[in-house]
């Protein structure tokens, strides 16, 4: 069973491509992003490729949202340790 990763900015630039990375070297991924259209975009480009991948619309300077990218991926036992 491979790691998970949850990464943050995840929907363009460097974000984009660490979680893409990540991907391509077997890690599950849970993307975090402000815009849901291109944050959603990335996760089934990963999918397309045979990854696992997750989009949580977030904004990190929320603390609810914050806690829910934690709270809904254990909830339905995404996460791998």
């Amino acid at each position: 069973m491979a790691s998970t990763v949850v990464i943050t900015g995840a929907s363009q630039g460097s974000g984009k491509a660490t979680a893409n990375l990540f991907a391509q070297n077997g890690y599950s991924v849970v993307l975090a992003a402000r815009q849901p259209e291109r944050l959603e975009a990335v996760a089934q480009d990963i999918r397309a490729k045979g990854g696992d991948a997750l989009a949580i619309p977030t904004d990190v300077t929320n603390p609810k949202q914050v806690q829910e990218l934690v709270d809904f991926p254990i909830s339905k036992n995404w996460l791998n340790y």
